[in-house]
């Protein structure tokens, strides 16, 4: 999902920059309907009627910890695919004429991938603090910097769309 969404951002000039964002944007369904009806009302996905919860949770016992820690896991991957879809929206006839986000397209590309990193590092951080992935799954947080990187000081991403 990480990749299709850093190839449209790379791409997003040419006609497979969308079509690597609706990609992006089918994994990203499947993995959240897979996970809701996996995990919900598990310490992974908690009950959306304990989110209130979530602030008081942050200074409570580790367990409690690691409990608010995937709700704002939770937040931040939300977040993150509402902007996504408000991209793919976007058109001449599109729902996203109607809704400007405040950002550039670059801004905004940089915020959702932020969002999506620390969706992905809240959801696997164990009650010890430490992030509970194989040497694989840290490759997201390699490849952030140095898209950001090469974006600022080339012409791959636009400034603006």
């Amino acid at each position: 999902m990480f990749i299709f969404g850093m190839l449209a951002l790379a791409c997003w000039k040419q006609q497979t920059g969308l079509r690597f964002l609706v990609q992006a944007v089918t994994f990203l369904w499947m993995h959240s309907l897979y996970s809701l009806v996996r995990y919900y009302g598990t310490s992974h996905i908690p009950r959306l009627s304990t989110f209130p919860k979530m602030f008081s949770q942050m200074f409570k016992s580790a367990k409690s910890k690691v409990v608010a820690a995937k709700k704002a896991s939770i937040i931040l991957g939300t977040l993150a695919q509402m902007i996504t879809v408000f991209w793919i929206l976007e058109g001449k006839d599109g729902f996203y004429r109607y809704f400007k986000l405040p950002l550039s397209f670059f801004g905004s590309g940089m915020l959702v991938a932020a969002l999506g990193i620390g969706h992905f590092y809240f959801m696997e951080i164990d009650y010890k603090g430490r992030l509970a992935v194989r040497p694989f799954g840290m490759l997201p947080f390699i490849l952030f910097p140095i898209l950001l990187l090469v974006a600022t000081f080339t012409t791959i991403v636009p400034s603006s769309v």
